[in-house]
């Protein structure tokens, strides 16, 4: 399947994407040859297009072209029948006893009394990310202003930000995780920018935000499987998400062609 057309990154800045989904078929010459057609076209009409393809399908022809990878995700889903509740319910206890110093609380919407901490630690845990590294990663700007316009526009889509925010004794938000649902279509929720401060690595939290979620999710969202995506290279994260449950679905990879 191949799709073209005007969209936008993750800040609104507008840009033609190129989505590429060959679905594992057998690529041969012919297949290699009309593509190739396709993209040249595309990049000499517009200059600059992005090219997302999966699971390093058209590596080599990417390569021919000057272009530079904005995004690299691996995406992961949760079946609904792989969590444990059981092993939740145990870390969770486990958990808060060794973590008696903080405290985790549950949102669905950030609110006034949280914005600001939570578009700083945002900002703060996306720099540690190994999507930086990339060369044309896109940092994506989050700040009161643009949070409000994104609650706002969740209650219009009628889609809830469930948050678990963990503080410290001096009630700052040092972790946080977060899952999107869209209530028209519960079946398939997007789990989304777990962060740690770096002075609270170590310490487990991302698994007790995870066991928190996920026992909320089970108990309160008619879901089929929850979607996330890491940069391969981000081995804790994943780590945590397969010890939930998660497993390997496909790459993803955002390339920026031009001229």
């Amino acid at each position: 399947m191949i799709n073209f057309g005007k969209s936008a990154d993750c800040n609104g800045n507008e840009q033609y994407k190129l989505n590429i989904t060959l679905c594992d078929l057998s690529i041969d010459e012919l297949m290699i040859t009309a593509i190739n057609q396709l993209v040249q076209e595309k990049l000499a009409q517009h200059g600059e297009i992005v090219v997302v393809t999966y699971n390093y399908e058209l590596n080599e022809l990417m390569n021919q072209y000057n272009n530079k990878v904005s995004l690299r995700a691996n995406y992961y889903t949760l079946k609904r029948e792989d969590i444990d509740i059981d092993m939740l319910n145990k870390f969770m206890k486990e958990l808060e006893a060794k973590n008696s110093d903080l405290s985790i609380k549950y949102t669905d919407i950030i609110s006034e009394s949280y914005i600001k901490q939570y578009c700083d630690l945002f900002t703060e845990t996306m720099k540690d990310m190994p999507d930086v590294m990339e060369e044309g990663y896109v940092q994506f700007i989050i700040n009161p202003e643009k949070q409000r316009q994104i609650n706002e526009s969740n209650k219009k889509r009628n889609i809830t930000h469930n948050c678990y925010m963990i503080f410290n004794s001096n009630n700052e938000m040092i972790a946080k995780s977060n899952v999107s649902v869209n209530n028209n279509d519960p079946g398939f929720p997007y789990q989304f920018m777990i962060g740690v401060k770096r002075s609270y690595r170590g310490r487990n939290l991302g698994k007790w935000l995870y066991a928190s979620m996920y026992k909320r999710l089970f108990e309160t969202v008619n879901f089929d499987r929850v979607i996330v995506c890491h940069h391969p290279a981000n081995k804790h994260a994943i780590n945590v998400s397969e010890w939930v449950g998660y497993k390997f679905n496909y790459l993803m990879t955002a390339h920026i062609l031009y001229k």
